[in-house]
């Protein structure tokens, strides 16, 4: 069975699964600064020698999950409230698109992933370490509608960023008290912890958090055509359709 991403906060008796894409480094830094911790980098933050130790001090738990062992769970701690985040499917795909180009290439245009890489190194040491460098260099010979037809002819299981997220919450197997949609993720986050028992003065940590890992789309052509959304609708049908029963986000109307 896959691992789950997961966060449990002992104080608010709270379990958040996370999904890649979908807000899951934000979250992470948005838990360690409702445990009194901030840095730029969550990530490389919380995977430290001795970061586990001092946050499990704060009732703060982060780690890979089996999905069988977050099940038994489940079911042992029915105190606890489980929690996912999820994203409009084709927001998803595109944020995937954008900042995550270069996995596809790697895997499916291999000649294209050397010229973005080769293209990446020329451009200096400054650029080395900026995976973001060679994408937009691959992003000028893979369109994102090119994109989705790979994605149509290859599937979606290969990488856990362009999965259904339905399949990486395993939401057949997990029962999730709430989905809190990412395009509302700063208020929901603050009233769901707020109902979880925090304090005013634990909550106030989390303003001003900056969203990581965001999508910048105004220097990027890369537009959500209805023939394209159509297409996405087809791909995430599962997301959509999940999403639909919790009564939040919307399927494009493709009526007219």
């Amino acid at each position: 069975m896959p691992k789950l991403f997961t966060i449990r906060y002992e104080p608010a008796r709270l379990f958040v699964a996370t999904i890649p894409k979908s807000g899951s480094t934000t979250l992470i830094a948005a838990f360690l600064a409702i445990a009194g911790f901030r840095d730029e980098n969550p990530r490389s933050f919380i995977r430290q020698p001795g970061t586990a130790a001092l946050l499990a001090q704060q009732g703060l738990f982060i780690a890979n999950m089996e999905t069988s062992e977050l099940k038994l769970l489940q079911s042992e701690l029915e105190d606890y409230y489980f929690v996912t985040v999820m994203r409009d499917p084709a927001q998803r795909l595109l944020s995937g698109y954008l900042n995550k180009i270069n996995r596809y290439c790697k895997r499916f245009a291999r000649p294209i992933y050397l010229w973005g890489k080769l293209r990446q190194f020329l451009s200096g040491p400054n650029a080395w370490g900026d995976i973001n460098c060679c994408n937009r260099y691959m992003r000028q010979l893979v369109s994102f509608e090119r994109f989705v037809a790979g994605l149509e002819r290859h599937g979606t299981d290969w990488d856990r960023h362009f999965s259904p997220q339905t399949a990486l919450a395993e939401t057949s197997l997990i029962n999730y008290q709430e989905v809190i949609y990412l395009e509302v993720l700063d208020s929901a986050l603050t009233d769901l912890l707020a109902k979880r028992g925090l304090e005013p003065e634990v909550l106030d940590r989390l303003h001003n958090l900056p969203r990581f890992n965001s999508t910048k789309r105004d220097t990027v052509q890369a537009p959500l055509t209805d023939s394209l959304l159509k297409r996405i609708t087809a791909l995430y049908k599962a997301d959509y359709e999940f999403l639909d029963r919790w009564q939040i986000g919307s399927k494009p109307d493709f009526s007219n």
